[in-house]
């Protein structure tokens, strides 16, 4: 794995916070209105619910052979345009995250450093259709993926079974019925390696909108390597405006 790679795979990690699965609720989820409630077809391929902008703050712990820690987080969001986190340890800024439609900038605050990637070196590494629709719709915990072509069967225990498929990438996901909460989901493509799952958990109300404030996942960068990632998401909020301090120091080291 090369250095450039390493560095993407903790930064594609915070990124992403995304490929969901999930398991039953550990929390009594209110009962959406009827203003809330949407269809599966909506909820597959289209904006479950309307929002402008989207704020939250938490934790993030991730294992791998190449990088391990936690620490603490704060999220910003404006709806097609920019997705912006500080990363806090011991309550110091270690980086500072600005993604747009077109890159991802990655300021490291401890080592002085700034690298750009773009969304095409996120997708070439990762092998997952990234781009900044698919993370907004993943910190939502809606389906990342709008898929071109889906089935869907009623199964026991209340959920829908979802087949689909994005080009060559492999989408199975149960989505809980009435209210259509994302509890599972796995994106694999055989031939290139890919294979994401996880869990999402600990289920409230966001603005009358189920929302997850617990999460976990698990990808496969490398056959034989593992990166775990548990995110938890609190006081989070779809008001506005909001603000997206950043800028680029000098005398930081520009990486190739």
């Amino acid at each position: 794995m090369t250095v450039r790679t390493r560095l993407l795979w903790p930064a594609g990690c915070l990124l992403v916070m995304i490929f969901l699965s999930g398991c039953a609720s550990r929390r009594a989820l209110p009962a959406p209105s009827p203003a809330t409630e949407t269809s599966l077809e909506t909820f597959m391929t289209g904006d479950p619910f309307a929002w402008t902008h989207f704020s939250a703050q938490g934790q993030l712990k991730m294992e791998s052979s190449f990088f391990s820690g936690s620490g603490q987080y704060t999220l910003r969001m404006q709806r097609d345009s920019i997705v912006w986190m500080v990363i806090r340890y011991a309550g110091l800024e270690v980086a500072r995250l600005q993604a747009s439609r077109d890159s991802v900038i990655l300021l490291n605050r401890w080592e002085r450093t700034v690298d750009h990637y773009t969304w095409a070196d996120i997708r070439q590494q990762t092998g997952f259709p990234a781009s900044l629709v698919s993370l907004q719709r993943l910190i939502l915990g809606w389906l990342p993926l709008v898929p071109e072509s889906w089935q869907s069967e009623q199964e026991s225990g209340g959920l829908y079974r979802i087949k689909a498929k994005t080009g060559e990438l492999m989408i199975d996901a149960g989505i809980a019925r009435p209210d259509l909460r994302l509890v599972s989901c796995r994106f694999w493509h055989t031939a290139q390696g890919v294979d994401i799952k996880g869990v999402q958990e600990a289920w409230t109300s966001l603005e009358g909108h189920p929302f997850s404030e617990t999460r976990y996942w698990e990808m496969t960068p490398e056959p034989g390597q593992r990166v775990f990632l548990q995110v938890l998401l609190q006081d989070a909020s779809l008001s506005g405006p909001l603000t997206f301090p950043f800028q680029i120091p000098e005398r930081y080291e520009r990486l190739d």
